[in-house]
């Protein structure tokens, strides 16, 4: 663990009536800075990198900015093209990279490498239903498998995404709206998903 206060992007300041002290990041990376959705980390597993978005309203888009903690080596990424419209950041089954939905796919990023895409819904499947969303946030299983809690026009589809093959297999269709899909932690023969 770092200690922000040397660390040359954050600002420090304490509450005068709590006393609790804030780190503040000092750069102008964007209007809004949000984290990671509270069910997912958004420091990597190796304590090194702080995962977060950035939005500029009025526009819609959110994209992927990641700082390292280090105060020794200092470093602020921002991909505006890794844009979170589909399924809220998380890490990977090893805690380096962070997955995210855009469109009908998972994609993938770390600092110092490019976006790649992890996994696509097949159009095949999808024969020609619009994708409201793909998934509400990245689940992933012990394994590395997405769980997807997709949303078309008419209803939601629960399935597991396997980005080792490809392969995609649909748990359930639901006529009802269904989001916020999480694996069990420890237990990846279960998982929640919620019903609005």
């Amino acid at each position: 663990m770092f200690e922000l206060s040397d660390h040359p992007l954050f600002d420090t300041w304490t509450d005068p009536v709590s006393g609790v002290t804030s780190h503040l990041l000092n750069s102008d990376v964007g209007e809004v800075l949000q984290h990671f959705y509270y069910t997912n980390p958004s420091i990597s597993a190796d304590g090194q990198w702080l995962w977060f978005t950035v939005a500029n309203p009025p526009g819609p888009s959110k994209h992927l900015a990641a700082l390292r903690l280090d105060p020794a080596h200092p470093e602020l990424h921002t991909w505006p093209g890794a844009q979170t419209d589909q399924a809220q950041a998380g890490f990977d089954r090893d805690g380096r990279g962070v997955l995210f939905g855009t469109g009908n796919a998972i994609w993938r990023l770390e600092p110092g490498q490019k976006v790649e895409e992890h996994w696509r819904l097949p159009p095949s499947w999808l024969k020609g239903r619009h994708l409201i969303r793909l998934a509400t946030h990245c689940s992933v299983a012990s394994d590395g498998c997405v769980l997807i809690d997709a949303e078309l026009d008419t209803h939601s589809v629960i399935g597991i995404a396997d980005p080792r093959d490809g392969s995609w297999t649909v748990i359930d269709e639901l006529q009802q709206r269904h989001d916020h899909g999480q694996f069990c932690p420890g237990n990846d023969d279960r998982f929640l998903v919620a019903q609005d």
